[in-house]
């Protein structure tokens, strides 16, 4: 499906929603979510990707970042952990970086 403003969708439907794998990808050619769907909305497996470069890959609960994930800034900034309503929650691995070496890491509860 190709939208007005330039956006595709190329994937799977349900009741003329977007449901199970498919990818969308902006009128720029950047792939913004490739994986799992539900309703319409981010839900399983899948990765995004920000106009500005940051990724997250991992684990989406009805659009939003819930579970295991993995979120990377162009800067070289990592967080890697679980995620609760969008926001890190319980276990993670955060990576300050500034390159060529890391500055600083925090590992621990969210």
């Amino acid at each position: 499906m190709m939208h007005q403003d330039g956006e595709e969708y190329e994937g799977e439907w349900k009741d003329n929603k977007y449901d199970g794998n498919g990818k969308t990808t902006m009128a720029s050619g950047l792939v913004a979510y490739d994986g799992d769907w539900k309703e319409g909305k981010c839900d399983g497996a899948g990765k995004f990707q920000w106009a500005s470069g940051a990724t997250y890959e991992g684990e989406w609960k009805t659009g939003t970042m819930e579970g295991k994930g993995t979120y990377r800034l162009e800067s070289g900034n990592v967080y890697d952990g679980e995620w609760k309503g969008g926001l890190r929650h319980g276990w993670g691995k955060h990576i300050i970086a500034v390159r060529p070496k890391v500055s600083s890491v925090y590992e621990g509860e969210w």
